[in-house]
């Protein structure tokens, strides 16, 4: 069987839409990974009409599978527009509660008063399903400090008679004390009105989510600690709802009626231009491969020459990347300077089958360590994706620097596109 895929970090300035399409034999299967820019919104309008009709053209107008990877609006400003193309089967994003949520709202001052990211904010699983999502998978923060992840998933039998049917697969552990807090603060019965409409699944990161035998996602949601933001949140319980915690139904009627209110008690507690700690649920993916030494395949590059690879290769731009670094880590804004430790431990089987690495916050000095560059192979090519003309000044000049001493460093913007390709026989 054949495999064929293709990725892209598209062109959308500061924000970030990454797209993905397996394709094996006749079968199709469509990803993203965030989908928000803070930019001129005609880039990312233009990406997603491209993505949107590839869909339709191959997969029966249907998105497979859409990671959500923190609630800042330039992650997600454009979810609304992409849902509205293409029908979206699978939704992962983590599980933020209200309180914290309704820090986010003050924190994206670019949101402006965009109803849409406040529909969002105060009712994520409802705004979901109003877009028509079937199934949504809330990962919870719990089982950061497990031991280095070490799940294996078995390539595909070729006499598989369901290969037509890319289906994704999920075996992540259960958390039962995520479904528990969800009752409590989103005021809903997932049992009885959500379940009749959509599945809901409440997740630890540890697992696996995986297109049997062909590819697998590891998630990575770092449980965070931020005793600032916590004060804060308190404060505003107790003057704006009468001490109790913060809920869905609290956090519309503070947002809608109690605004400004908020907005002093925020000032007065975080500081005008300062941020709390948030962090991002990372994707590392990868197809899954049983490397066959007597299959070749030949591959032509842009420059026209012919390479001799093993079954799975890695290809992009004028590079051939080393037939065993298929992976790739999407990390949105996590905090690696904070969590890298947990990081680490977690990832430390994968750090070097990674080919493509995006580097956190689109290359912000605040989320950045620069052990990872001598965790990860010497040839694994780094991806800043970020705005020109940005207000925050992204990339940050010591990344950037940093990063030109490894083999390949290349940059993502509105007018700059990065894809590559993974292709061979499974």
């Amino acid at each position: 069987m054949h495999l064929y895929s293709k990725f892209r970090f598209n062109k959308v300035g500061q924000g970030l839409f990454y797209t993905g399409h397996i394709h094996v034999d006749k079968a199709h299967f469509f990803m993203c990974y965030d989908c928000g820019t803070e930019s001129n919104h005609k880039y990312i309008e233009k990406e997603i009409d491209d993505f949107c009709e590839l869909v339709q053209d191959f997969n029966r107008n249907q998105l497979d599978l859409l990671f959500i990877s923190h609630f800042d609006n330039d992650h997600i400003s454009h979810i609304s527009k992409l849902l509205q193309k293409v029908k979206c089967h699978t939704v992962v994003l983590p599980y933020i509660k209200p309180g914290d949520r309704l820090i986010l709202y003050l924190e994206n001052d670019s949101a402006g008063n965009n109803d849409a990211y406040m529909s969002f904010l105060i009712d994520p699983i409802g705004y979901l399903i109003e877009l028509g999502v079937k199934r949504i998978i809330l990962v919870d923060d719990s089982g950061s400090d497990n031991d280095e992840f070490i799940i294996e998933e078995q390539p595909l039998d070729p006499d598989n008679k369901n290969i037509n049917l890319l289906q994704l697969e999920i075996r992540l552990d259960d958390s039962e004390g995520l479904k528990t807090l969800i009752k409590k603060l989103e005021s809903v019965s997932l049992e009885s009105d959500l379940k009749a409409k959509v599945e809901i699944y409440h997740k630890n990161h540890t697992g696996i989510l995986s297109i049997r035998g062909v590819w697998k996602f590891i998630l990575f949601n770092v449980k965070i600690t931020d005793d600032k933001k916590n004060k804060l949140i308190n404060e505003i319980e107790l003057k704006l709802n009468h001490g109790n915690e913060i809920n869905k139904i609290a956090l519309a009627d503070i947002l809608h009626h109690k605004f400004e209110e908020l907005k002093i008690i925020y000032k007065d507690k975080i500081g005008k231009g300062e941020k709390s700690n948030n962090s991002s649920l990372v994707v590392y993916h990868e197809p899954i491969v049983l490397a066959d030494p007597d299959k070749k395949l030949m591959h032509l590059l842009d420059k026209r020459d012919r390479y001799i690879c093993l079954p799975i290769c890695l290809l992009f731009s004028e590079y051939l990347v080393r037939p065993n670094l298929l992976g790739t880590t999407l990390n949105a804004d996590i905090d690696m300077n904070k969590y890298y430790h947990a990081y680490k431990k977690y990832f430390s089987k994968y750090l070097k089958r990674n080919g493509v690495y995006q580097i956190p916050h689109h290359g912000s000095s605040k989320n950045w360590e620069r052990k990872i560059i001598k965790d990860l192979d010497d040839i694994v090519c780094y991806l800043i994706n970020y705005g020109l003309g940005n207000r925050h000044k992204h990339p940050s000049n010591n990344v950037v620097n940093d990063l030109l001493h490894s083999h390949i460093l290349r940059l993502n913007n509105q007018l700059e596109e990065f894809d590559y390709t993974i292709v061979g026989t499974i």
